[in-house]
């Protein structure tokens, strides 16, 4: 995603593992799957804790800036700081 490298390998789990199949699917052309995959893996990490993790929610802004849901990006990073 633009500006992110990879996701180290060291960075395991569920969520991580769909951040890197969204990563593949960005690069194969279809970011509304990456897009699915992110919101996914943001919902499963919530469930094990309260807090937003900064790797997942930045791929997925980006990722909303990059198909202009410019509106689900700010609501997203507002939801971040918060």
């Amino acid at each position: 995603m633009p500006g992110y490298k990879p996701l180290p390998l060291s960075v395991t789990g569920a969520e991580a593992d769909q951040v890197r199949q969204a990563e593949s699917r960005r690069r194969g052309g279809d970011p509304e799957a990456a897009i699915r995959l992110l919101e996914d893996a943001l919902e499963a990490s919530l469930l094990l804790t309260p807090v937003l993790p900064g790797w997942l929610c930045g791929r997925l802004a980006a990722l909303y800036r990059t198909i202009g849901r410019h509106d689900d990006e700010v609501l997203l990073l507002e939801r971040y700081r918060d």
